[in-house]
């Protein structure tokens, strides 16, 4: 096994621009802005903390941005500036009736560490939540594996996200407007794919709901495939089809979806999922491009697990905690092209370590590695072992392992090369 980064499975970055460049000219950009008072850049969290004339503070993460800014050809950069800078109307979009708000919501699907990571960049930004107020949440419900459905209060010029003080605002519950948004996804007009080959369909929206059109399962039973549906979510924008049954359209499925994750400014999920009984369900395909995907998967994981570690330890050092923040790592064997995660519990210090395939837990003073299944760890160490509220997931080592849980992890590793 060796050990690779995110953009050695996807090569999503590329170009010149680097962070520093980008992040002054969108601070420029900002400062610019009519109805803007005040905005400061934290190149360390890889953010924009702004401040409007209403008093209102805000701020934007920089992280899809700049993969956004890369990823097009040079002339189309100042649309994606735009496009972002439009963002800040979404200020208003606060004091919206739901009455207003309701012919304008529709569903999104996103990869759960949009949510997880815009929650911990506002929690961290804006600080502890006022006494009897709760943490800022972006509201939305589990779809199924890594992808999550919010609510969108959609616009010519941009995208709103809906957010708990919308809900607290309007005295709704976040399925009250999912129905809302349902209702208007419906009336959005009939399907639209078209056959990229025999047996291999893609979506032709191309209005950033495509992906939410698979909420409305019903139209994939008019779509002339061998089997159930299977669908890749590549992007927003994107959704391929094959059917269960038909293998060589459903490899085609898994190369057609390595692109699609290659090209997307924005990547939605590298999963593919089958709909039985109507009902979305994870589906794996053991087969070379199938295992490609599933590389692809965990680099999206890896990418969002260093922003998060990135974001944690700003905040451990602003704050004068002493906590190590690990590292997800992902590696590939050399004869099966296979990938799988790891993470690395070190005995003795405090730490948050992220969930992973594998967990290896150091002893510092022996040097000795035991590499055990993440779920033998878990049921062995029990609840030294506390869950974070955040996505990709963590816990937090809340105590230190015994000599009774060394020799348990002990009897259940696997050998580590180069290890006696």
């Amino acid at each position: 096994m060796v050990r690779v980064g995110a953009m050695g499975l996807l090569d999503l970055l590329g170009g010149k621009p680097t962070p520093e460049k980008f992040g002054d000219e969108m601070l420029r950009r900002f400062r610019a802005t009519p109805g803007i008072t005040s905005a400061a850049i934290d190149l360390a969290a890889f953010r924009i903390d702004y401040t409007d004339a209403a008093g209102s503070k805000g701020f934007l993460q920089l992280a899809n941005a700049f993969a956004e800014y890369q990823a097009v050809a040079r002339g189309q950069r100042e649309a994606v500036i735009a496009k972002y800078l439009s963002t800040l109307s979404v200020v208003s979009e606060s004091k919206l009736t739901f009455e207003a708000a309701r012919p304008r919501l529709l569903p999104i699907l996103r990869h759960k560490s949009y949510f997880g990571l815009s929650e911990l960049s506002m929690a961290l930004s804006l600080g502890p939540p006022k006494e009897g107020a709760a943490a800022p949440r972006v509201p939305r419900k589990d779809f199924v594996g890594d992808i999550a459905v919010g609510v969108a209060i959609d616009s010519p010029q941009t995208m709103a996200v809906l957010s708990s003080a919308h809900l607290q605002d309007w005295g709704m519950e976040l399925g009250a407007c999912l129905e809302a948004a349902m209702e208007n996804l419906r009336d959005l007009g009939a399907g639209k794919f078209r056959k990229l080959s025999a047996g291999l369909f893609v979506s032709g929206w191309g209005d950033s709901y495509d992906a939410s059109r698979v909420l409305l399962t019903d139209m994939f039973s008019r779509l002339e495939v061998r089997g159930d549906p299977v669908i890749a979510l590549p992007s927003t924008n994107q959704v391929l089809v094959a059917g269960s049954h038909d293998e060589k359209a459903l490899e085609r499925l898994a190369v057609a979806a390595l692109e699609g994750l290659n090209a997307a400014p924005r990547q939605l999920s590298a999963m593919l999922l089958r709909l039985e009984a109507g009902r979305w369900t994870p589906f794996v395909l053991a087969t070379p491009a199938g295992n490609r995907l599933e590389g692809a998967r965990h680099a999206l994981l890896l990418r969002d697990a260093n922003d998060q570690k990135r974001i944690l330890e700003e905040h451990y050092k602003k704050t004068g905690q002493d906590i190590f923040v690990a590292q997800y790592t992902v590696y590939q064997s050399k004869d099966t092209g296979e990938t799988m995660s790891g993470s690395v519990l070190t005995i003795g210090a405090v730490s948050t370590i992220p969930v992973a395939d594998r967990m290896f837990v150091v002893h510092p003073q022996t040097k000795e590695v035991l590499d055990v299944a993440w779920e033998d760890g878990a049921r062995i160490l029990g609840p030294k072992l506390r869950a974070e509220a955040m996505f990709p997931p963590r816990v937090f080592v809340e105590g230190q392992p015994d000599e009774a849980e060394v020799a348990a992890l002990r009897a259940v590793a696997r050998k580590v090369p180069g290890q006696g």
